[in-house]
């Protein structure tokens, strides 16, 4: 996924992305690899129905994994799990389906796990989670 060992950074746009699906699915796929989608230019013949790259940054990622890269601002995911930051945070959580739009009611539940405050987030594998802390 074109990302280097020094940099979390994931490139986006040197795949065509026609609409926001193709950008969902690039992000997605990125997650996959513990990177952040970047691109400095996105080239759709139709803007958004819902700008979801927005919620993205900033971000300063502190912990990289498959499927996740956790920030001081922000986690984004394209695993189902329990996410949180170790000071308990409250957080806005967004949900985005494999087209690129805001899932309306998300399947996510707070959870207190040995007194740490988590967000359990269920979600297909054609979708990714973005946390925001409050």
């Amino acid at each position: 996924m074109n990302t280097h060992f020094g940099c979390p950074i994931g490139l986006g746009n040197h795949f065509p992305e026609e609409n926001q699906a193709d950008t969902a699915r690039h992000i997605r796929d990125m997650l996959q690899y513990g990177a952040v989608y970047y691109a400095d230019t996105i080239y759709q013949e139709k803007p958004p129905t819902w700008p979801f790259v927005s919620v993205m940054f900033p971000i300063t990622p502190v912990e990289l994994r498959a499927g996740m890269v956790q920030g001081k601002e922000r986690i984004q995911t394209a695993r189902s799990g329990n996410f949180g930051w170790p000071d308990g945070a409250a957080a806005d959580v967004y949900v985005i389906d494999g087209k690129g739009n805001r899932v309306p009611s998300p399947q996510v539940k707070d959870v207190d796990k040995d007194g740490r405050h988590l967000y359990e987030i269920r979600m297909p594998s054609d979708h990714f989670a973005v946390l925001v802390k409050q």
